[in-house]
């Protein structure tokens, strides 16, 4: 490594005081130790100053590159090199550094270093080794900021421990892309993963419902952030609509059972109702017209003021 005078032209830092140079000259003497575990500790600490950073990014030693790229303040310009390491845990460490950095690089006065962080960002987006695609995705999916141009990309995946985090969590991933994910990829996992989202439009919902897949529309019904149509619930299929009268049926015990202000006899009551009106909703998806309902009712002395009710309900 040179001996230049350190000006930090990365960060825009000032100039060290007598002290801060000696302890560099220091730093400078471990970066170019011949021990890669004396390197590898100077490159995972968080005070060493980001030109040394910056020059260990291009150490022999894959342990040295792995510090470099894991460590939060390595300079986003060394991201590019580091996106294009033949080592994967190198690229896996980045991942998770660069999302965690994103947030920093919002503000407009931050926009070359942003450009850098997403050119490597998107190159990691399309690496070729699913590991490294993972690291990302689980990392994107939790950043408020994450770009939609990334998110749609690993939400298309189709590696499932790729697109599932983004599909579950990402909220940049938009309404429209969501509604295209589902309709192109009917699979049982990207169903289910699009329906425990923390808000599903009614179109993405439509569309989960439409697929027919029990466990997601399950998963669906049961998200209260999601926006189902009605008109969709009452054409679900006999099967799929008895098991979610079952889960309804599951959720209700649970839920009067917590409430104090209703007495045995007021909580075995409205279970009852809402059990029988899940029963009606059941059969009705089956289209039986309702005079003829009636008569096999009446037939079998079933027609009451209950079911009466509940038909009307």
């Amino acid at each position: 490594m040179q001996d230049e005078t350190p000006s930090d032209a990365l960060s825009g830092t000032t100039p060290l005081s007598a002290r801060a140079l000696l302890a560099y000259q220091k730093a400078k003497d471990r970066a170019a130790d011949p021990d890669p575990a004396v390197r590898a500790a100077l490159a995972a600490q968080v005070d060493v100053r980001p030109e040394l950073l910056y020059y260990l990014a291009d150490d022999d030693a894959p342990e040295v590159r792995r510090a470099v790229a894991s460590n939060d303040a390595t300079p986003v310009r060394a991201a590019s090199r580091l996106a294009r390491d033949p080592d994967e845990q190198v690229r896996a460490f980045l991942a998770g550094k660069l999302a965690r950095a994103l947030p920093g690089l919002q503000p407009a006065e931050h926009a070359a270093l942003r450009d850098l962080a997403l050119h490597a960002l998107e190159l990691l987006a399309v690496d070729q080794a699913v590991r490294v695609r993972a690291a990302l995705a689980s990392a994107i999916a939790d950043v408020d900021c994450a770009p939609p141009k990334l998110a749609a990309m690993l939400a298309r995946d189709m590696a499932r421990e790729v697109a599932e985090p983004i599909l579950r969590y990402c909220a940049t991933l938009t309404d429209e892309e969501l509604l295209d994910i589902v309709s192109a990829q009917q699979v049982p996992w990207v169903l289910a993963a699009v329906a425990r989202r923390r808000r599903v439009p009614a179109a993405v919902a439509d569309a989960v419902l439409a697929a027919g897949d029990g466990p997601a529309s399950t998963a669906l019904v049961a998200n209260p952030g999601a926006e189902v149509p009605k008109a969709r619930l009452a054409a679900l299929p006999p099967d799929l609509a008895a098991r979610l009268s079952g889960f309804v049926d599951e959720a209700l015990r649970w839920a009067l059972a917590e409430r104090p202000d209703f007495d045995r006899e007021a909580k075995a009551e409205i279970g009852a109702v809402v059990r029988r009106r899940l029963d009606w909703a059941r059969d009705y998806v089956k289209r039986e017209q309702p005079e003829m309902r009636a008569a096999r009712l009446y037939d079998a002395g079933a027609l009451t003021e209950d079911s009466v009710w509940d038909a009307l309900s």
